[in-house]
């Protein structure tokens, strides 16, 4: 079994209460005295506590905590107890002492439903059961990280209309759990200054924080072969009838976690303080196809949900005609995600950055805002498109910048479609 990426001798102990790691297998832990008794009457002596990953051969990793000892406990690296082998989903041991981690079907273990893994080329993606989460962990290129990235700025100061309400918003994310204090001592030195930035949210009048990832971009592998593309998307959908309703997501993005291995890379500075962002961020080059394989399998976990619905990124178009919006909500809430109050389309909506609404037994279509024109060739590449001092700015394929003031900007909607448009 691996710990912490390392293989390791381990020794399974279901009559030891605690996980025991030897300190080579753990580089970060806290020092705490810990007396422990053997079965045969001995004294083991713990000198810190902390946590490791597991993770047994073709079997997704957990985290688990551990006591720390100078010597190798029983001549082992590392002893599996009870707290170890519960987040294992347990194991089974034959009659001739054979571990197994997977059991076969009809054990007593296998009655409990195993977690859901979802492994693609540029991400992996793990549903917990126990507290109903998801959580993601990108794909490196090249299979390894960068040992720090290189960006020192902090942010890209909003302006000063606007600075109130998005550091209000921040706050939220801090009160919410989704931005906490970096904790040096447990995940080592930062290694990535990620700046944020706000997005006027014009046709919400809302100040939506995102983060420029850009630099952490380059350094994750993408394949875009399969995303969705928006305007063939918008085709499908206007075929689908009229007795329609849109699902949306509830801060879609921010329902997902992200491992905390990952959580270096994704430390934020707000109001002098080091955070780490906990959840899947908008900006990261995977997010959306994170976001769309999850959704879809959870989608096509009911036959009739799977019918009724279609889904773009975290808009859900359901179809009254074959499946209702509680049924959907309701196996999005089994799944993890809370969702907004539907929209019935035919009463006016707002679908993929389109108004559309009931008229003469139909549904009309049409573009609610005009929309400022482009640079006469704008790159698709997403991390050409960054903000300077709170001003959208849209790098030309020619390199040549050109700004939009505020009351020019995109709404939320075309902004989110320009920034996750595939290279």
């Amino acid at each position: 079994m691996h710990v912490n990426g390392v293989e390791r001798t381990v020794l399974v102990d279901t009559g030891c209460t605690n996980c025991i790691a030897h300190e080579s297998c753990c580089k970060q832990w806290k020092e705490q005295t810990v007396t422990m008794t053997t079965l045969n009457d001995g004294v083991l002596q713990g000198k810190g506590v902390g946590t490791v990953w597991l993770q047994p051969m073709d079997r997704p990793r957990v985290q688990a905590d551990v006591i720390i000892c100078q010597t190798k406990p029983l001549g082992f690296d590392f002893i599996l107890g009870i707290n170890g082998i519960k987040k294992l989903r347990g194991l089974e041991i034959d009659h001739e002492g054979r571990v197994r981690f997977r059991p076969t079907e009809g054990t007593v273990c296998a009655a409990t439903e195993a977690d859901i893994t979802l492994d693609e080329r540029d991400f992996v993606v793990t549903f917990d059961r126990d507290d109903c989460s998801w959580r993601a962990t990108w794909k490196w290129t090249n299979g390894g990280g960068p040992d720090v990235l290189k960006n020192i700025v902090r942010e890209y100061p909003p302006s000063r209309e606007i600075r109130g309400s998005y550091e209000e918003e921040l706050r939220s994310w801090v009160e919410q759990g989704w931005l906490v204090p970096y904790d040096q001592t447990k995940y080592g030195p930062a290694k990535g200054l990620i700046p944020p930035m706000a997005i006027v949210q014009r046709n919400k009048g809302k100040i939506r924080p995102v983060m420029d990832f850009r630099e952490l971009n380059a350094h994750i592998e993408t394949f875009t072969a399969h995303a969705d593309v928006c305007a063939d998307k918008m085709r499908l959908w206007r075929r689908q009838g009229v007795n329609l309703a849109v699902v949306d997501l509830k801060k879609a993005y921010l329902q997902i976690r992200i491992d905390e291995s990952l959580w270096p890379y994704q430390t934020v500075i707000f109001m002098g303080r080091r955070y780490c962002l906990t959840r899947l961020g908008f900006g990261l080059n995977v997010a959306p196809l994170v976001m769309t394989t999850v959704l879809n399998y959870v989608l096509s976990q009911d036959s009739k949900v799977r019918e009724g619905t279609s889904a773009y990124i975290d808009d859900i178009l359901v179809n009254g005609d074959v499946v209702s919006t509680r049924q959907v909500q309701d196996l999005l809430a089994r799944f993890g995600f809370a969702s907004k109050a539907p929209e019935n389309v035919a009463d006016g909506a707002r679908v993929l950055g389109l108004r559309v609404w009931g008229e003469h037994g139909k549904l009309a279509w049409r573009r609610g805002v005009e929309i400022p024109s482009l640079p006469g060739k704008r790159t698709s590449c997403p991390s050409q498109i960054f903000h300077r001092k709170g001003t959208p700015v849209f790098l030309t394929q020619t390199g040549k910048r050109q700004g939009f003031r505020h009351s020019e900007a995109y709404d939320w909607k075309n902004c989110r479609r320009l920034l996750m448009a595939p290279c």
